[in-house]
């Protein structure tokens, strides 16, 4: 990682100085504060506070320098009580604690490369976004998630950026996309304590005494590193795409042995498997009505489960996910719909999910007011399960940078189910968005 780092300030001052006239620097600043109160346990959920600054360098036309960071401060300390673990990123990835309610991260900084007929380069800390369903993941897997809010929060924010390189060029009419990430990096979960702490992924231990080991996580710079290409092709209207990663889970998988100290039953160790994810995405649009689609399938991945003695092991398996998508946009309006269909080949129980999966997502949006004021209402509802989440929220530009935003989010279903665990957590939210 240190040598990715060591290229990118090196290239920033090569092309500095390579570059005729003195870089323009260009500063952006987004304020955000927003305030959530949890309805069936009546406190503030959070009280947040984000800065996010920007500044962009211009050397030339091809060659452009990015630096993004963002500060958070929650005052009710509700979300992530204490000072919480940032283990699962790397070094040069995690977020940086200040006291037991502030952080500070470098979220991006990256070079950009207009490189003629070679194509386009981003080299740094990024965020790489494939496919084209909403609500739900299936390719965008390239960067991991920060769950501190479960899947509440815009993935733009709870994407962590990822050290990579990424190098975009044409083959006749075919665009291709090289991705190479050097950062062992993983999904950043809240702690046991937390509210949103996902507690239907553990395994079932029973009456067992467990102990827990530290994460066994990689850190080989090149043979850890994770590799992918995307080929994109818009032709007859349809822009398809086929993808390839090979990469990590960024769930931990927990390996359980019987333990050697006599005070436990169990030695439990949490670590990270590789696999291979090959897949592709379409979308067309016909006048009002888009069309969209998404296939992924995910070879030799490991899962949780249990063996003939009823005890918890890990097994390597396939498992096919695809979504199919209508959006329809009459007038001020956007009705959009999506089926996503989930199956875990040759296995019979798995720990926090059954095998074969389904859910159906829905989003109707409506513009008001010359495009001043939008309102939304979402649903993702699981078919088999029954549980889900429905989110309505407003958005009225007070001014041209002030924005005012309002809304609450509802988890229904069982407690021991995917959404329904989070039925304490239902709340509403009232936030104010301002940018200079």
């Amino acid at each position: 990682m240190k040598n990715l780092i060591v290229v990118l300030i090196g290239g920033f001052i090569a092309f500095a100085g390579y570059s005729q006239d003195r870089p323009k620097p260009e500063f952006n600043l987004v304020g955000i504060t927003q305030a959530s109160y949890r309805w069936n346990d009546p406190s503030l959920q959070k009280w947040e506070w984000i800065l996010k600054p920007e500044v962009r360098f211009d050397f030339s036309k091809k060659i452009r320098f990015y630096v993004k960071g963002r500060f958070y401060a929650d005052v009710t300390d509700n979300l992530e009580m204490g000072r919480s673990r940032v283990d699962e990123a790397s070094r040069f990835s995690r977020r940086h604690l200040i006291g037991d309610r502030s952080e500070w991260e470098l979220r991006e900084t990256y070079l950009d490369l207009d490189l003629d007929n070679l194509g386009f380069l981003r080299v740094g800390k990024q965020q790489i976004v494939w496919g084209e369903t909403d609500g739900l993941k299936l390719l965008d897997v390239v960067n991991p998630q920060n769950f501190r809010e479960f899947i509440l929060a815009d993935f733009d924010e709870s994407r962590i950026p990822l050290w990579s390189v990424k190098h975009d060029f044409m083959v006749d009419e075919l665009n291709v996309q090289l991705v190479w990430i050097p950062d062992n990096s993983y999904h950043d979960l809240p702690e046991l304590d937390h509210p949103f702490f996902p507690k239907s992924n553990l395994p079932e231990l029973g009456n067992s005494q467990a102990m827990f080991n530290p994460v066994n996580k990689q850190t080989r710079f090149f043979k850890d590193s994770e590799f992918g290409v995307k080929l994109n092709q818009f032709k007859n209207g349809w822009d398809v795409s086929l993808n390839y990663l090979y990469t990590f889970d960024d769930f931990a998988i927990f390996g359980i042995q019987s333990s050697a100290d006599p005070g436990f039953d169990l030695a439990v160790t949490p670590y990270y498997s590789r696999y291979h994810v090959i897949g592709g995405s379409f979308n067309k649009a016909v006048n009002s009505i888009s069309l969209r689609g998404e296939v992924a399938a995910n070879i030799n991945r490991e899962f949780g489960t249990l063996d003939s003695f009823d005890f918890p092991s890990n097994v390597t398996k396939n498992q096919l996910s695809s979504a199919i998508g209508v959006d329809w946009l009459p007038g001020e309006n956007m009705f959009s719909a999506q089926v996503f269909v989930d199956k875990v080949f040759n296995v019979k129980t798995l720990f926090g999910r059954d095998p074969f999966d389904s859910f159906l997502t829905f989003l109707y949006r409506r513009d008001l007011f010359n495009d001043s004021m939008t309102l939304e209402f979402q649903e993702i509802h699981n078919l088999k399960r029954g549980d889900g989440l429905a989110r309505v929220s407003a958005n009225y530009f007070l001014l041209s940078n002030l924005e005012l935003t309002a809304g609450t989010d509802l988890f229904y279903g069982d407690e021991n189910e995917l959404f329904g665990q989070f039925t304490k957590q239902n709340r509403m939210s009232l936030g104010l968005k301002w940018g200079i």
